[in-house]
């Protein structure tokens, strides 16, 4: 070992340049993990984490990335050229939140009547809140919904949500740091348009899920007509031009692909644009009418 690169209490590292250096170690006091750290680029570091619990010795090891705040560690990638290939690839898509990050914020103040819409029909398919909330964003659905924890990608609307009370993993959908069958419900709400590869997503959301356990994903259905009034104007926001539009018989045939039952599916947002609901709207079953559309599936 040439040299020892710690981080503070909230797993921010202490910078320096470590470019002229063979090899790095990342010590994580908080965590007693030790990184053995095999790649130095920019502001980010990547290499295999060896986790160790004092003197049991080495518990577990998986490539993994730190960037600024804490490691992210990869569960079903092997090698440390796959995980920076994985990381850069996925990354790019959104570092658009942490730059524009007021012009999302501002979305829901001035959407309030729509957004609290939104709250309600999810509120009735997770009335306890949930376990686990994938692509958390700042946590606008999660903490009101009451989900325990986050996965985000964005490091700078992680640490807003973080900040507002959710407990944040710096993570991937289609890579996520939870062990096979360790949680009762997946929420992703308004996250799959976002998501690079949503099969594979899909998948792992299926594989961290208990037996019976309730996945929630909600969609801007492309086929509604507020829908459509999004896919008009996509190429000029910031954020929906690198977005796919899924409609819900979509999400339906996916659902089924990977092995979930759906459930139920409920609709609301009625109006030809979010200009015409002035107030707090109800739901319906089913789909074809309302722009937003949450589709219910249960672990087969």
């Amino acid at each position: 070992m040439r040299i020892a690169v710690c981080s503070d209490g909230n797993g921010k590292l202490i910078r320096g340049d470590y470019s002229l250096d063979q090899e790095w170690v990342v010590l994580d006091s908080d965590r007693w993990n030790v990184k053995r750290v095999e790649h130095c680029d920019g502001d980010y570091l990547v290499g295999l984490g060896v986790n160790v619990v004092l003197s049991r010795g080495v518990v577990d090891e998986r490539p993994f990335i730190v960037n600024d705040i804490e490691p992210v560690e990869f569960r079903r990638i092997n090698s440390v050229d796959e995980a920076l290939g994985f990381y850069r690839n996925r990354i790019d898509g959104f570092s658009v939140f942490g730059e524009f990050q007021e012009d999302y914020e501002g979305w829901f103040e001035r959407n309030d009547v729509v957004y609290r819409t939104e709250l309600f029909v999810l509120k009735s398919v997770l009335p306890d809140g949930g376990d686990l909330e994938v692509g958390a964003g700042s946590g606008r659905f999660g903490i009101p919904l009451g989900v325990r924890c986050g996965v985000e990608p964005s490091f700078e609307m992680g640490k807003l949500a973080i900040r507002r009370g959710m407990h944040i993993k710096f993570g991937f959908a289609e890579d996520l740091p939870f062990e096979n069958k360790s949680v009762g419900s997946v929420l992703m709400a308004v996250a799959i348009c976002f998501i690079k590869e949503p099969d594979r997503a899909l998948k792992e959301a299926h594989r961290v899920l208990e037996e019976h356990g309730r996945i929630v994903v909600a969609i801007v259905d492309k086929d509604s007509r507020i829908g459509q009034m999004y896919l008009s104007k996509k190429e000029a926001s910031v954020f929906y031009r690198m977005a796919k539009f899924f409609s819900a018989q979509e999400v339906i045939r996916l659902f089924d692909v990977v092995g979930f039952k759906v459930r139920s599916v409920r609709q609301t947002l009625f109006g030809f644009s979010l200009s015409d609901i002035s107030d707090v709207q109800g739901f319906k079953e089913g789909y074809g009418e309302g722009g937003f559309v949450v589709v219910v599936g249960e672990k087969i």
